[in-house]
């Protein structure tokens, strides 16, 4: 969850994280950086001076721990976008986050144009432009679900809607359970990530207190591998589907972008053209699943 490092999780509890929707989680993301930025701020507070030496302290930490976790693609996009931010608040200016996340990716594919076929890399910005772009508008239309939930609800729906043909033509797995499950794990990650900073500074200071606070933290850890665990052996927790090809994950990113367009300009008064659009766009896509799933395997 800290760094990222699988290497000692086994592969029964890896495909419980596959089936349930919550990869994200085992491999380190925006999430873990947002987490390391806010500890940064406050840990900040008690530094001495003024914003010219604590946010550069803050951007300086995030570096550090994108070296910690090998320079990973989502890590770098986090991190980029986050020293943008706060260079933005350094200088007083307003932050924009779409602004944010070109620049991240322009100057990632400068460094490197191979990681445009990452999976990692379109994983990472696909779900942060639906985050962006989606999760306002989803909180607007989930206003009867309590306030608590309502966050982690949208936030885990934006990131599904962005990256549900990614994960099927990469994985040809779609959970069905991923946001239930996310609303059950992800309020866990924060503390999860606190105590993991904490338990590898605390063995340096004290053994007994980092024995301690393992023991404190044992509870937490059994809660997210457990709750996967039964989640995945519920019957349809996951469908195995066919990679759609390149045309249908662009016609429906169209369609996402013309639901996201059309919904923006509901309160003014329906379009009867995008409207048709959208279904016509629906009942092709539909069709053209269907055609793929009929023609026989290859040999």
């Amino acid at each position: 969850i800290l760094l990222g490092d699988t290497r000692g999780i086994s592969e029964e509890t890896k495909e419980d994280f596959r089936k349930t929707g919550l990869t994200h989680i085992l491999a380190v993301s925006g999430m873990n950086v947002t987490i390391l930025v806010i500890a940064s701020f406050f840990l900040v507070g008690f530094i001495p001076g003024g914003n010219f030496l604590k946010y550069p302290f803050i951007v300086l930490v995030i570096i550090f721990y994108a070296f910690l976790t090998e320079f990973q693609p989502s890590v770098l996009r986090a991190s980029l976008m986050a020293s943008i931010g706060i260079s933005a608040l350094l200088f007083g200016r307003q932050h924009y986050l779409l602004n944010s996340l070109a620049i991240a990716a322009l100057v990632l594919l400068i460094v490197d144009p191979f990681l445009l076929y990452s999976i990692s890399f379109q994983l990472s910005f696909a779900a942060t432009l639906a985050i962006i772009v989606l999760m306002p508008i989803l909180e607007e239309r989930l206003s009867f679900v309590p306030r608590m939930a309502r966050g982690v609800l949208a936030l885990t729906l934006a990131a599904q809607l962005g990256t549900i043909p990614l994960l099927v033509y990469h994985f040809q797995q779609l959970s069905t359970i991923s946001l239930l499950d996310n609303l059950l794990v992800v309020p866990a990650v924060f503390p999860a990530m606190i105590f993991g900073m904490a338990l590898s500074v605390l063995p340096a200071i004290s053994w007994s207190v980092a024995r301690m606070t393992s023991f404190l933290f044992l509870p937490l850890i059994k809660y997210m591998l457990k709750t996967p665990h039964l989640l995945a052996t519920l019957p349809l927790s996951s469908l195995y589907l066919p990679s759609p090809a390149l045309w249908q994950i662009g016609g429906y990113y169209l369609m996402l972008a013309a639901s996201v367009w059309s919904l923006r300009r509901i309160e003014r008064r329906p379009n009867p053209i995008l409207t048709f659009i959208i279904i016509l766009s629906l009942v092709v896509t539909f069709m053209g699943c269907q055609i793929q799933r009929g023609t026989p395997p290859n040999g």
